[in-house]
């Protein structure tokens, strides 16, 4: 072979002028600079003949000559005749006839469309939703919440917190506020109906400013001086309904159970999505009385930033947050100590970036930024097969469009002109789809709000102008994405090629795009099965891994301020209850906290996690005992003692639990304690975290919960008894939970990503089995006269499935060979990496989820060989 037929023209500069210039005006062109590249390459050489062609290229791109031609061909034709209402009524009567004559391809386009749109729907309906939060306040460009950042050695974590006294702070210190609401969220009362029955209600405490600062509107009510006084409550239309029956409630009064009589001073209409969501809220002036009466735990002058406090700033017109951030760092600074081992920094977050937001300790309703863009991506995960699917069915049949497109171009059509048309026709089928992908968006949006954990006061997921006008954007954008591989193929056929036959699109093993589609949808099909697979592996694990105590039939009761002593002499008095223990905390699940330690004066301190127990703790929940003994009889009169982990002697270079004991170690510089016993390494806190250093502490202040062990196999019954001694020591409502349910609770989250990727991964599957099946049924038609020779020379049905079906599967095994490792990477380093303790991905879960593969492939094939191999090869081969 010569060097002038291995040598061709550059592709960039060529394909550059012919959509500068258009195919009509560059291809005698582009032909004369092809013969004058070929002189070149032998009189000049390679390098120089390609030089002097992008040259040439570029000089015709400005060259009188091309201008002149444009000109004519602009006067001749004129633009705005392609562009015309008539000829777009044209495209769309082609596209309506087109896809009426292939009704089969066009039914699956439709189903494969609207299935992958209507995930798309969600997708855009849950982010108006989020979008239209709080919209309708009036002050919404000015209002700012504080957010304090803390630094506690070891983690740098954000909160939507912030002290109780910074509210006051900002009032007095800092210009350019015209106003500063609060809210406490430890409002949540229980409404008493009767002797026997009260109401619960979500709700917060505020200021009395609050209806000035938010936009909330009355119903009843003035809202200037609704909150005025302590022991007023404004509620909900709603709640009004469920308490009254009726609207006109205001100078009715209500009994909170354990905070007294409140006074109701207004009602709010129902309002449009908020971040807030409440049912009833409190004048703030109602804290102040309730600590002074010592029915709540005092914060209201505490500087501790991660509170259950929110202070929100309404700025004066014309001032920038930036302008307030040195007085807030002034004010940080006279707060908070320099030496001390937390760091605070407050922060300005605007009203509208909270929805958001993903900070520690959120009010109200919040999604994330996070989460909305997972979502959005594993829409498009299921809607990228759909698109795929267009482009390979439409590709699979060029060979008999491509005579139409032969015959318009030899008639004068353009190349842009057979773009347009096949986009429109592509946007057109789109729109069909999305009618059905709506009805399937109605269909599957209560489900998807019931499958997102606690998320269904976040979205309504309602059809508003807004929205329809979104769907519709989505729609015609889907139809271009989908339609335009194809355009572009199509209009780059060559009409004398099509006329004589020559673009064999039955071929598979010709058309690599359609390769690369298949292979791609098909690998995308299988990281749904894998990732399924995988995250219900990693779920079992979790329910069933050795947390290292005993969490069956303990039953845990939070305290509300019962006598401890008498509780647990009561209980333990009942023939069903076991042992009852005290603790702080419940384990597994953790809200605990942590001290800081040190061994001497002179040592630096280390963060410990600690939790307060009982001496019947340990032994209720049969934590084993490495070294020494539990706490004694007499540990609660006075904190001398604790028990430590494994982990807290690695921590402290204790090389053996023996020589633990009897060591002091200094606890947050105010207590010296006594190891007294070592337990062996438990998950106190959830699996995604490593056991890190921990002790148990006596001190009975801090128990919250009541650890009782059921010894009864009739439950229901336990529980009733145990109800009952509750009912005659406290009037506060009784709450229990197993403990085995609370460490199961923590795993919601993994249910409902079982449920979400399942449901997506069978959409997904569909979509491309449906897609693989127009293939073959297009395949198939395009070789029906082959097998039909291949039948009249002796091949049996399965030689014909064989040539029929090898050139798929080999596709499928490309896909697995491309997927399995991705999806590997995927979930071992990223998804499982979250979790400490987790499940290894094995063998088994990627041979079954590939045997699942193939036989859903094999299937489909299947279903259109044993069509084909009935054929009689007599009906085939007759006309030729």
């Amino acid at each position: 072979m010569s060097q002038q037929q291995k040598t061709t023209p550059p592709a960039w500069p060529k394909h550059f002028f012919e959509w500068y210039c258009g195919p009509e005006i560059a291809e005698d062109l582009t032909g004369d600079m092809d013969e004058l590249f070929y002189q070149n390459v032998k009189t000049k050489g390679r390098f120089k003949a390609r030089f002097a062609y992008w040259l040439q290229a570029l000089s015709l791109i400005f060259s009188y000559a091309v201008r002149k031609r444009k000109r004519f061909y602009k006067d001749k034709y004129g633009s705005d005749t392609y562009h015309s209402v008539a000829m777009y009524k044209s495209y769309a009567k082609i596209a309506f006839r087109s896809l009426a004559k292939q009704k089969t391809f066009s039914i699956i386009n439709i189903i494969c469309l609207s299935v992958g749109m209507s995930v798309g729907l969600l997708a855009l309906a849950a982010f108006v939703d989020v979008m239209e939060v709080d919209k309708f306040q009036v002050n919404a460009d000015r209002i700012y919440r504080v957010t304090s950042t803390v630094d506690d050695g070891s983690n740098i974590r954000t909160y939507a917190t912030s002290p109780a006294p910074l509210a006051e702070k900002l009032r007095s210190d800092v210009a350019g506020i015209e106003a500063v609401a609060e809210v406490n969220r430890d409002f949540n009362p229980e409404i008493v109906q009767s002797a026997n029955t009260s109401l619960p209600l979500q709700g917060y405490y505020v200021s009395e400013n609050f209806f000035s600062v938010f936009s909330f509107p009355l119903a009843e009510g003035n809202a200037e001086h609704a909150l005025d006084k302590p022991f007023s409550i404004v509620i909900t239309q709603s709640a009004a309904r469920k308490l009254f029956r009726y609207n006109q409630v205001v100078g009715k009064t209500l009994e909170v159970k354990g905070l007294g009589v409140f006074e109701i001073t207004g009602v709010v209409a129902d309002y449009p999505r908020s971040h807030f969501y409440f049912e009833a809220l409190a004048s703030y002036s109602t804290l102040a009385v309730l600590e002074h009466q010592r029915r709540i735990e005092p914060s209201l002058e505490d500087w501790e930033p991660v509170s259950p406090h929110y202070t929100y700033a309404l700025f004066s017109p014309g001032t920038s947050s930036e302008q307030l951030m040195p007085t807030l760092e002034k004010i940080k600074t006279t707060a908070y100590d320099k030496d001390a081992k937390q760091k605070v920094n407050f922060e300005l977050q605007p009203l509208a970036d909270i929805p958001m937001s993903d900070l520690y300790r959120e009010v109200g309703l919040s999604w994330g930024y996070v989460p909305l863009v997972i979502f959005f991506s594993l829409a498009l995960l299921v809607l990228l097969p759909a698109c795929f699917n267009y482009a390979n069915i439409a590709i699979a049949r060029a060979l008999k469009r491509a005579k139409e497109i032969g015959l318009r171009k030899v008639s004068g059509g353009q190349s842009r002109h057979i773009f347009f048309q096949m986009v429109m026709e592509t946007i057109i089928l789109s729109v069909i789809s999305l009618a059905g992908a709506m009805l399937l968006f109605h269909a599957i949006r209560s489900q998807f709000i019931g499958m997102v954990v606690n998320q269904e006061r976040v979205f309504s997921l309602e059809v508003t102008p807004l929205t329809f006008c979104a769907f519709l954007v989505f729609g015609i954008i889907t139809g271009f994405v989908a339609g335009v591989l194809p355009a572009s193929y199509f209009a780059r056929l060559n009409p004398i090629q099509t006329l004589r036959n020559s673009s064999q699109s039955g071929k598979l093993s010709k058309i690599s795009i359609r390769k690369g589609l298949i292979v791609t949808q098909f690998a995308l099909s299988l990281v749904f099965i894998l990732g399924v697979a995988i995250i219900l592996k990693q779920y079992s694990y979790a329910l069933h891994y050795d947390v290292g105590f005993k969490k069956e039939n303990i039953l845990d009761i939070p305290l509300k301020g019962v006598d401890q002593k008498i509780l647990q002499t009561e209980l333990s008095k009942l023939p069903e209850v076991g042992t009852v223990s005290l603790s702080s905390s419940v384990p597994g699940n953790w809200e605990g906290s942590a001290a800081w330690v040190r061994s001497s004066a002179e040592t630096d301190s280390m963060q410990v996690f600690q939790m307060f127990v009982d001496q019947h703790y340990i032994d209720n929940l049969q934590i084993k005992m490495l070294a020494g003994e539990g706490f004694p009889p007499d540990a609660s009169a006075r904190e001398a003692y604790v028990i430590v982990n494994e982990t807290f002697l690695k921590k402290f270079d204790i090389s053996t639990p023996y020589d633990a004991l009897g060591r002091t170690f200094i606890v947050d510089d105010e207590k010296t304690l006594q190891v007294i016993g070592v337990v062996k390494d438990f998950n106190f806190m959830p699996l995604q975290e490593a056991i890190g250093s921990f002790f148990f502490r006596c001190d009975p202040a801090q128990f919250a919960f009541a650890n009782v062990s059921l010894t009864s196999d009739d439950i229901q019954q336990s529980l009733a008894r145990v109800e009952s001694v509750w009912n005659k020591l406290s009037d506060q409502k009784f709450e229990a939970r197993f403990l085995d349910d609370e460490l199961e609770a923590a795993l919601v989250s993994f249910r409902s990503m079982i449920k979400i990727f399942g449901f997506l991964g069978a959409l997904a599957i569909t979509i491309s089995c449906l897609g693989l099946l127009a293939v073959v049924i297009s395949a198939a038609e395009s070789r029906t006269r082959e097998m039909g020779i291949r039948k009249v020379f002796g091949a049996t049905a399965s030689n014909l499935a064989f040539a029929l079906s090898s050139g798929f599967l080999k596709l499928i095994a490309l896909a697995v060979a491309i997927a399995t490792p991705l999806t590997w990477f995927l979930f071992d380093k990223v998804f499982l990496s979250i979790f400490y303790y987790r499940a290894n991905i094995g063998f088994a879960e990627i041979a079954i989820s590939i045997v699942l593969l193939f036989v859903l492939v094999i299937a489909i094939i299947g279903s259109q060989t044993v069509k084909v191999g009935r054929i009689n090869p007599v009906e085939t081969l007759k006309y030729e």
